[in-house]
């Protein structure tokens, strides 16, 4: 699964799904924070700060990203209330903190830092000193997740074991939601609407281990606590998802289509060339395996290896004489 590091301001403000979640996660943020003196660390292009800021007493975004923080500081910034300082996590969850700030907030943050056990050990004194903590991590590693940003990729029992630390931590599980929507064509004026939002309780549609994210809150009180859950929905997603399929659906004809001119091509020129290549790669591929399993194991299973030794080259030939004929047979209705 490709990742999307650092979320520009663009990027936070338009319809995609992966905006709206993290939107989501700091708006929740915002509810438990409202009256803080909050420290947005690991705050990215400072989307984040400014949605914490609407409720917050003052916020400082802290970041190592220099061009991001300028472009905050310019464009976002008001040197009172909303503040922001290029600077490395590390360093300053080193600090006194309590004595400047009542929260801190660290969403996706973790998995950027060079050494997380101590980052967690001052994460738990800092909520000992009595701060707020709203800490959250991607469920990456479960889904196969690739990104070179990352120091350490998360699941389900590595963001338990991190969050066991710190101490009264509540862990909430962040889900991707479907909806419907029924409506007549835009009329250029705003929509009213009434949302009735059902969850389902079975344990297919809550299990935590295929969350999106997991949410860490220590010393956190408010209504969001007090509530079943938190949703959010986008009505523009729905389009934007729908594109997505429809552009996905026609590369992958695409891609079928050129698929099958290459095996026409290439079959339809030396067939049995061809049959001959594949059938001694596959099979250099496979015996060495089969070997092993031959020389050792229970007598059934050397047996059934010995079988699939030989048999496999007349195997693959079979295989790829039925996709020549059934190639000539495209050929022929075309």
């Amino acid at each position: 699964m490709d990742a999307v590091e650092r979320l520009s301001l663009e990027q936070a403000g338009d319809s995609s799904l992966i905006a709206l979640t993290h939107v989501h996660r700091y708006e929740l943020a915002a509810e438990l924070c409202a009256g803080m003196r909050v420290l947005d660390l690991c705050c990215g292009s400072g989307y984040g700060a400014r949605i914490l800021a609407g409720s917050a007493a003052a916020v400082t975004g802290v970041d190592r990203h220099q061009p991001s923080i300028g472009r905050a500081s310019e464009e976002l910034g008001d040197g009172e209330r909303l503040a922001f300082e290029v600077g490395d996590a590390h360093e300053w969850l080193e600090r006194p903190l309590a004595e400047r700030f009542d929260a801190i907030v660290l969403l996706d943050g973790l998995e950027h830092l060079a050494d997380l056990g101590r980052a967690l050990d001052r994460l738990r004194a800092h909520a000992e000193a009595g701060l707020t903590l709203i800490v959250s991590v991607p469920n990456s590693r479960r889904f196969g997740e690739q990104n070179p940003d990352h120091v350490l990729e998360f699941d389900l029992e590595t963001a338990l074991a991190a969050f066991k630390g710190l101490p009264g931590a509540t862990v909430l599980n962040q889900f991707h939601a479907e909806g419907s929507l029924i409506r007549a064509a835009p009329s250029g004026e705003g929509l009213a609407a009434h949302m009735t939002l059902a969850e389902r309780t079975d344990a297919e549609h809550t299990d935590a281990e295929h969350a999106d994210h997991y949410i860490a809150l220590v010393n956190a009180e408010g209504e969001p606590l007090e509530r079943a859950g938190s949703s959010r929905m986008q009505l523009a997603v729905t389009a934007s998802f729908n594109r997505y399929m429809v552009d996905l659906e026609q590369q992958n004809r695409a891609l079928r289509r050129a698929n099958q001119r290459l095996a026409r091509e290439r079959l339809g020129v030396a067939d049995s060339a061809a049959a001959s290549v594949l059938r001694r790669e596959r099979g250099r591929e496979l015996r060495p395996g089969l070997e092993r399993v031959a020389g050792g194991g229970t007598k059934v299973a050397r047996g059934l290896a010995t079988v699939v030794l030989n048999i496999l080259p007349h195997a693959i030939t079979l295989v790829l004489l039925r996709i020549r004929s059934r190639l000539r047979q495209d050929r022929s209705g075309e």
